[in-house]
């Protein structure tokens, strides 16, 4: 089965000033408002999330209505949505100097936002702003105690020079996250965009449907041991491959269908509950949950695609807005809950009850998340038109939106 090039009459999904497509970017805050949300359950009700001993009976975990909670099934749509934007406009253009950029720009371009957080933690840590501890005891989540199993040993107080080379190095490189947990992400990220960029002139080039799922199920199989997150990237450079060839359009109830499907496999976290009947599977640990939220992922990007009204609908000011602010509120809210947040539920717990204090904690979490995520954001954005301009600079040829913010 060939594939052909895109119709230049095909409709194209729409672009953000940044050339992002608008409707995945809403899908990318979405998916970090449920990271947020899943530590908001196991910092504040831990017992009632499910993940840990002595779960009660109500436990989360196990309900496919646990899908908006689910954090961990997030982050792997976080890694598939990578896989598909990252390459989607080489696919268009066939530019070669758009993968030297992407490659050029990928690392830094994580790593400024990065930086700046990790120093934004150090300077909490310096002034004594955390309170995660002690938030953490009066919850009973070793979670929130363990300052969100950053791996930061109990005690110890980072300086300034260890935070700034922890943003810009050594959490990509090493995998170390001990000032933002959330930072355990940035090296598969890059690790992955690099796979990405290396299979994507690959997959542009082989014109057969069969021949592009071959490879990419190959390099996937590889590369699985040397790093369990690379197949997620491959599924999504797979599926951007096929769709800025051929566009999909698909009626609403087949998208109304794909997200309700992909509602249910984001929910599932184990063969317990309303998932029991996949016992039988192997599907047993956490590593590998991917297996079904990786599909999961891809039904959500032709659900978004492939429907006019689903397209439409993510692509208003909220979802531009929700896109803007993914990346600096991923970044930024473990930080605020285990300072500002946790500072709230000690105060809030010993003046009143436990039920207002998680409340208060969970708007005083939200709304200082939002406002430092704004903030950051137009950071970012400064930094990543200085990336550009550097790429527009030193590139000797570029095509059409080559220079997007990756």
């Amino acid at each position: 089965m060939q594939i052909s090039s895109l119709s230049e009459s095909a409709a194209a999904p729409r672009l953000d000033r940044a050339g992002r497509i608008e409707s995945l970017e809403c899908l990318r805050g979405c998916a970090a408002l449920v990271v947020i949300a899943w530590h908001l359950l196991i910092g504040l009700a831990p017992a009632k999330s499910g993940l840990f001993g002595g779960a009660t009976t109500h436990a989360m975990i196990g309900r496919f209505w646990f899908a908006p909670f689910n954090g961990s099934a997030a982050v792997t749509f976080f890694f598939v949505l990578s896989g598909f934007v990252l390459p989607w406009s080489f696919f268009h253009s066939g530019n070669m100097a758009t993968i030297a950029i992407g490659l050029l720009k990928r690392w830094p371009r994580l790593a400024g936002l990065c930086t700046v957080v990790t120093v934004l933690s150090w300077l909490l840590f310096s002034l004594g702003a955390y309170r995660f501890a002690a938030a953490g005891r009066l919850t009973g989540s070793p979670w929130l105690q363990q300052f969100a199993y950053s791996g930061l040993p109990p005690g110890t107080h980072p300086d300034f020079i260890a935070s700034v080379l922890q943003g810009g190095f050594t959490t990509f490189f090493a995998g170390v996250s001990t000032l933002d947990s959330s930072m355990w992400t940035m090296r598969p990220e890059l690790v992955g965009s690099i796979i990405v960029f290396g299979a994507a002139p690959v997959l542009h080039y082989l014109r057969n449907v069969w021949a592009c799922l071959f490879v990419a199920a190959v390099t996937a199989i590889l590369l699985w041991h040397a790093d369990p997150h690379i197949p997620q990237f491959l599924a999504g450079a797979l599926v951007s491959r096929l769709l800025a060839a051929r566009p999909l359009r698909i009626p609403a109830w087949a998208a109304a269908l794909l997200v309700l499907a992909a509602f249910y496999m984001f929910g599932f976290y184990g063969p317990r509950g309303d998932y029991a009947w996949l016992a039988f599977t192997a599907l047993t640990d956490p590593p590998s949950f991917w297996m079904v939220w990786t599909p999961a992922a891809v039904m959500l990007i032709l659900a978004t695609l492939g429907c006019a009204p689903v397209k439409a609908l993510l692509s208003g000011r909220l979802g531009v807005l929700l896109g803007r602010v993914s990346f600096p509120i991923y970044l930024i809210h473990v930080p605020i809950f285990c300072s500002a947040g946790a500072w709230v539920y000690v105060l809030v717990w010993h003046a009143t009850s436990a039920k207002i204090a998680a409340f208060a904690t969970i708007l005083t979490v939200l709304l200082l998340s939002l406002s430092a995520a704004l903030v950051l954001s137009r950071l970012d954005d400064w930094w990543v038109r200085q990336l550009n301009r550097i790429a527009r600079a030193t590139a000797r040829r570029s095509a059409p939106n080559s220079t997007a913010a990756f």
